[in-house]
């Protein structure tokens, strides 16, 4: 699903979308191959295989296919075609953007050539929303985006999506490295798709209601939390896309929302507060002492008078919150770590965490500034946009022995499937995670998600 780049010598600011792409490239960047792959027939209409050619516009495409609809729909002021060509100009190595009329799952991946596909299918141009079906590009964008902005080196391993090797918006991801990646898919996307994963509104805080049973370390796995703190970042807090995209681009490869925060507020520090609402918000306050320090101070117990005065009101000190008085951990000072972080190579555009532990750490005022994290897990050099992995309560659980009913074309089931997420994650916000009537939503999205996951099975193998 995903693909690198180059890195450049100075970290230029960025300021725009596009200037998240931008990098110094080679001689083939910015190539845009533009790829249709047609259905071939026999005299008695039966499908005996596939052709593909390349087109330059949608006028090569037969007057009645769909895909003339679809690439024409707007993204901000520019067709899902347009901005394609837009962003291809702006790559570190060609983009082949492929339609094809095949029934199988959408992907991007790094090209053997060096550059980057993006393959959409058939199942994109059925969805009944626009939201839905620009989302599916968008996501796959996403990934784009990020392989062009981390290092060469960098690729699309040690990911898990579970046994099903597929990912749903509800489920806890075995390790938050995955979580991650699909996250920040699901953020860009968003971002340029008014809000929306598919039809869930991430722009609504009723959106994480379906998390609040479970821990903060499992809600860093789901990748719709992970999308969600960075949609908020980037919507909420002052020049946060900007910011993001800068973070992105100065100091990757990340691995983690965690790795991500530390990171952001190495450059950022002063965002340290908004963070933590942000993240205290989207948890339900389920976010302990312990994960604030780990996440947004470094670690450490010292910590700068505006942060001590949110954990104060947010309720994280209780009757045990500490004084001036309390022990302070030895730090690296700022000024050193920063200059560590400016030894290294800036680039292109564009770990899993420990386990809190259960008693609260003591708190000191003091000055201290989060610093970045390093990393060196290599992270399939191609990842199906299909999503998996067992889920813990109140996530939907297996469902043997349930009879299927509903549609039974992929994007039915899809659809079937965020519906019955919706409706689930409406009634959580209501109800105890325990009550009757959620515990049968979750059995219907459970049933759901067991029909699509076996017809995305189906599609893959084709």
């Amino acid at each position: 699903m995903r693909l690198p780049t180059c890195r450049g010598w100075s970290h230029v600011a960025v300021f725009t979308l596009l200037s998240l792409l931008l990098v110094a490239a080679p001689a083939m960047a910015g190539e845009f191959n533009f790829l249709y792959e047609r259905v071939v027939q026999d005299i008695y209409g039966n499908e005996i295989g596939y052709q593909t050619q390349r087109i330059t516009s949608l006028e090569d495409l037969p007057s009645t296919s769909p895909w003339r609809a679809y690439l024409s729909q707007m993204v901000g002021t520019r067709t899902i075609l347009g901005y394609a060509k837009e962003i291809a100009g702006s790559l570190n190595a060609p983009l082949n953007f492929k339609i094809s009329d095949r029934n199988l799952m959408s992907s991007s991946s790094k090209s053997s050539g060096g550059g980057y596909s993006l393959n959409l299918y058939r199942h994109v141009t059925q969805y009944s929303s626009s939201s839905s079906k620009k989302f599916v590009f968008l996501h796959e964008l996403g990934h784009v985006a990020m392989l062009n902005s981390y290092p060469s080196t960098y690729s699309f391993t040690g990911l898990d999506y579970g046994s099903d090797n597929v990912h749903y918006v509800d489920e806890i991801l075995p390790n938050a490295n995955t979580a991650w990646i699909e996250g920040w898919a699901n953020a860009f996307a968003a971002y340029k798709n008014d809000g929306r994963v598919f039809n869930i509104a991430l722009n609504s805080d009723a959106s994480m209601a379906f998390l609040s049973a479970n821990t903060f370390e499992e809600m860093t796995r789901n990748e719709l939390f992970t999308g969600k703190a960075v949609y908020d970042v980037m919507t909420s807090v002052t020049s946060g896309k900007d910011k993001i995209y800068d973070v992105i681009a100065r100091t990757g490869p990340h691995y983690s929302l965690r790795h991500f925060c530390r990171a952001y507020l190495s450059v950022y520090p002063q965002d340290q507060v908004a963070l933590a609402q942000i993240l205290n918000k989207n948890s339900s306050g389920r976010m302990s002492l312990s994960e604030m320090l780990d996440y947004l101070n470094n670690g450490s117990n010292s910590v700068s008078r505006s942060f001590y005065d949110y954990l104060s009101s947010a309720g994280k000190l209780g009757g045990g919150s500490s004084s001036n008085n309390s022990t302070t951990s030895t730090k690296k000072s700022w000024w050193s770590s920063i200059g560590d972080w400016f030894s290294r190579v800036f680039g292109g555009l564009f770990g899993s965490r420990s386990t809190a532990t259960a008693a609260q750490p003591g708190v000191s005022v003091g000055a201290t500034s989060p610093s970045g994290e390093g990393g060196s897990i290599s992270v399939p050099a191609q990842v199906e946009d299909g999503q998996g992995s067992t889920s813990t309560s109140p996530q939907a659980q297996t469902t043997d022995g349930q009879v299927l009913t509903g549609g039974t074309d992929l994007v039915s089931a899809q659809e079937e499937y965020y519906q019955a997420f919706a409706d689930y994650n409406a009634l959580c916000a209501k109800s105890s995670p325990d009550s009757a009537e959620v515990i049968q939503a979750r059995k219907r999205m459970a049933t759901a998600k067991d029909r699509l996951t076996r017809l995305r099975s189906q599609y893959r193998n084709r």
